[in-house]
This record gives structure tokens, sequence and C-alpha cells, in this order.
């Protein structure tokens, strides 16, 4: 799907609405593969190419509206209750499986062993094993009451330093990650 794309992977920051012009003149003018993670609603729904949900728990609270987007979702579908199959069967789902390993990041074919259950590993994972050339992000701005949090984005930066060599990374809005940034007004 993105093989030798740029990506644009779209949290659910606040920088979101801060900047929503912004991102879609980003996206209609440079054209990357829009990714945009769990129900993240802000960004106009015509620019997004493909959504990613990793955690069951938000899956389920999500489905419905997992429903009505018009996008393919990426999940671990194989994992999911048989319920929230039952609600998908017009969906297009492509199921790439997870494996939580503390300190790890693989890629196989069919699945992905990450660190953490952060949907943002799980998407790394993803467009890493998709081949994409370069990958921005907007939207994920960190934590600023929850270090912890923090560090475990910074930890799977950390552990991708090998495949940001083929697919380098930046945000094009604020964020407290270790993640060079770039105005997204200088572009």
């Amino acid at each position: 799907m993105f093989s030798n794309k740029n990506v644009l992977l779209i949290g659910v920051g606040a920088s979101l609405y801060d900047h929503k012009k912004g991102i879609e003149n980003f996206i209609n003018k440079f054209k990357p593969y829009v990714i945009a993670v769990n129900s993240s609603e802000t960004i106009n729904e015509k620019l997004i190419n493909l959504r990613i949900a990793s955690n069951p728990i938000k899956i389920i609270a999500d489905a419905n509206s997992h429903i009505k987007f018009r996008q393919p979702l990426i999940t671990p579908y194989s994992m999911l209750p048989k319920n929230i199959k039952d609600m998908w069967t017009r969906k297009i789902i492509y199921d790439y499986g997870i494996e939580i390993k503390e300190g790890e990041l693989f890629l196989k074919n069919n699945y992905c062993t990450v660190p953490n259950s952060n949907v943002f590993a799980y998407a790394l994972a993803i467009i890493f094993a998709g081949k994409a050339t370069k990958i921005s992000i907007a939207g994920f701005d960190g934590y600023p009451f929850d270090p912890f949090k923090n560090e475990e984005i910074n930890e799977i930066l950390a552990l991708s330093k090998d495949y940001l060599i083929d697919s380098p990374l930046d945000s094009i809005t604020p964020t407290m990650y270790q993640v060079p940034q770039k105005s997204l007004y200088a572009i």
C-alpha cells in the first residue's frame, strides 16, 4: 500500500485542531499516503487513505466508528472477539498481528513484535514493514503530565533506529517526543 511512498501518520493530539488547515494543505500539496490511528476524526475524512488500530479495548470501544469510516483498517483482527468481527463483515480489514515483548521491535510478514501496546508502536511497525520512503507524523503531541507515557514513545523511537535509516521520521506539528520537528508552514 505504501511501498516507496511518503507517509503521514495522524495521531489524536490537540495540535491537530490547532493546525488542521495547515495539515490539510500539506496533504493536498505533497500527496502523502495518509494513515490515521484509532478513530481520529479531525482531518477531512476524504484525505485519509487507511486507519490503524491495535488495542483491543479501544477497538471494541470504537467499533461503531470504524464501521462508518470508508477507509480500510489494519488491526490484529484474529485477536478480536467474534461479535466485533461480525459487525465488520462489509469492512475491508487487513489482519496484522501484534505481540508485546518489552524492549523488542521485530517485523514479520503477518505480525510484529513491539515493546508495548501503544498504537504508535504498532503503526510504525506496519509502516516500516510496508517499506515507506519517509514518515511524517502529526498530532503526536506527547503527554505533558505523564512522563512515563513519553518514555514509552521514546523507547519505541530508540528501538526503531535501524528502520529509520530507510524510512526517516519527522513531526510536522509540535511534539514532546525525540523526533526532528519541521514547521508545517515552512515546508
